[in-house]
């Protein structure tokens, strides 16, 4: 089954207002304790951790300038300090120079169990490449490499070659792709080939921006694809924790990296249902873990498709100066039981000379039905797949075509 929310791109929140921009990973275990329920629980309200999360779109509510995020930050310590490093000198090959007017993307790639899954009952190889017919592929970091995993220098600079293992959870990389700026890229792909489960994406795909997940096999592995636009006033690809605690929500946190692999900041935060609405509020951080702006937005859970557990989520960056700073947006993969789920996504930041705020939208409608269809896979040999397409609302801020008038008449 495959998720595949196209962004066009730009689900943003603002970037680099204190010059910094982050957030964190997705593994780990930690007892988080339970949200308050009960009787006579204020079902306008949750808390956790010291921390409320209300039904009011205006407020703040525990997450202003004078609230100390350090509870919440225990919480995520697993998460927010997880392994991510850049490869080694004996991994990497000689870094490919980029084509003349090239386009370049920051592509987080993910493969094993999406959501911390203990119960697997064995082990998967992945071993193989993430490749590209016309764009030059490279690593910035590894994603959760333990023990043997390690990539393999090929000498070929549109390729990148692992050999990895999981089995709870998942590993992964964040690539850079450089690909010339001609109409002809389009026509290219992103091949992802291993051992374990084989996938071509249309390299327009990635350039437009996008967030997808196929699912590879009965046990629930999965390969994630996410990626985000280039945009003159900023962007990054976040990476989160989006955990469960009991029915009601739970707490998320994470990381953004900017477009050289650099952890740019933090966030960390509370969701639920609170009242009729789903909701997140949270803690922006720069670099250092301190407080520089309120997150605030929506979720809403994917139609009931089969194996697909999540949704899409999309809000903005609040600055203390009370204007929005940009948006963000992405999906989120988390169970009905609690326990620990993923989220990944983007932010684009609003640019000095755009409006004071954008038109940021909180009540986040349901996704509408999918259009989904199911049918042999070209990719992997005697399997039946299906892909769900989830259109997300457009965001306020634009973002310049990939490919101008100019080049395509002139490849015409």
């Amino acid at each position: 089954m495959t998720i595949r929310t196209h962004t066009h791109t730009r689900l943003a929140l603002a970037l680099f207002a204190a010059g910094t921009f982050a957030l964190a990973a997705c593994d780990g275990a930690a007892d988080t304790g339970t949200l308050e329920t009960g009787d006579n629980v204020d079902e306008s309200t949750i808390s956790y951790a010291g921390f409320a999360l209300t039904d009011d779109d205006d407020a703040d509510d525990s997450f202003g300038e004078d609230s100390d995020p350090e509870p919440l930050l225990d919480e995520l310590d697993e998460v927010l300090d997880d392994a991510d490093e850049a490869p080694t000198a004996e991994e990497m090959d000689p870094v490919p120079s980029d084509p003349p007017d090239r386009v370049v993307r920051t592509v987080l790639v993910l493969w094993g169990q999406p959501r911390l899954n203990p119960d697997v009952p064995e082990p998967s190889l992945w071993e193989g490449e993430i490749s590209s017919d016309v764009a030059a592929v490279r690593v910035l970091r590894k994603i959760r490499f333990e023990g043997a995993d390690h990539l393999i220098p090929d000498g070929d600079p549109r390729s990148v070659t692992f050999r990895t293992n999981t089995k709870p959870h998942h590993d992964g990389v964040l690539l850079r792709i450089a690909a010339p700026r001609a109409a002809s890229t389009l026509a290219g792909s992103l091949r992802f080939r291993t051992t374990k489960f084989q996938k071509t994406i249309p390299l327009a795909d990635l350039l437009d921006g996008f967030h997808h997940v196929y699912s590879a096999d009965d046990l629930g592995n999965a390969l994630v694809v996410s990626t985000v636009r280039e945009h003159r006033c900023g962007q990054g690809v976040l990476r989160m924790m989006w955990k469960r605690v009991d029915a009601r929500g739970g707490i998320f946190g994470g990381k953004v990296y900017g477009p050289e692999g650099e952890i740019k900041a933090f966030v960390a935060g509370v969701w639920g249902r609170v009242a009729d609405k789903r909701r997140f509020k949270g803690f922006f951080l720069n670099a250092d873990r301190q407080p520089i702006g309120v997150l605030k937005g929506a979720y809403a859970p994917f139609p009931a498709v089969a194996e697909q557990s999540g949704g899409v989520f999309r809000g903005v960056w609040v600055l203390r100066n009370r204007e929005v700073g940009g948006v963000l947006g992405g999906v989120y993969r988390v169970g009905e039981e609690p326990g620990q789920g993923t989220a990944f996504g983007h932010l684009i930041a609003r640019c000095d000379d755009d409006a004071p705020s954008c038109e940021a939208d909180l009540d986040l409608p349901e996704p509408p039905a999918a259009d989904c269809s199911c049918g042999p896979d070209a990719d992997n040999a005697d399997v039946d797949t299906c892909e769900c397409v989830v259109e997300p609302a457009p965001s306020c801020i634009p973002v310049e075509p990939v490919v101008d008038e100019t080049s395509v008449d002139d490849a015409e």
